[in-house]
């Protein structure tokens, strides 16, 4: 992608950050994060970067091999970084939250596995 030197690159939240067995707490997914950004930015530094935010993903209770632990931390996370950074963000996270608070019929067409909408969803 770099090869390309985009004028804008989105960098959409790697909700596999927040699966427990992974390991990978907030500090270090905001440690690679900074880095790709940095990185985006050496190459090009009139880039635009633009973060966003997903899904909710918390459809396996903890113990389980896909369970995600304390998204909204991570969230929260992309939203400090796009702020201190001076990056646009595209916070998806709350409207799916209201979506399934308001029509989980909806809600579960759309994200049946609450990680990844279906074509329906992304429209």
């Amino acid at each position: 992608m770099l090869q390309k030197r985009p004028d804008a690159v989105f960098i959409e939240f790697g909700i596999n950050d927040s699966v427990a067995r992974f390991s990978c707490p907030v500090a270090k997914s905001q440690s690679n994060l900074e880095a790709l950004i940095d990185r985006v930015l050496a190459q090009k530094p009139t880039c635009e970067i633009i973060l966003m935010t997903a899904t909710p993903g918390d459809r396996y209770p903890e113990g389980h091999f896909s369970y995600r632990k304390e998204i909204a931390s991570y969230y929260a996370m992309y939203r400090d970084v796009a702020k201190a950074r001076g990056c646009l963000l595209v916070d998806l996270y709350p409207a799916w939250l209201a979506l399934a608070r308001h029509d989980k019929t909806k809600y579960q067409a759309y994200v049946p596995d609450t990680v990844h909408p279906t074509e329906e969803g992304c429209r």
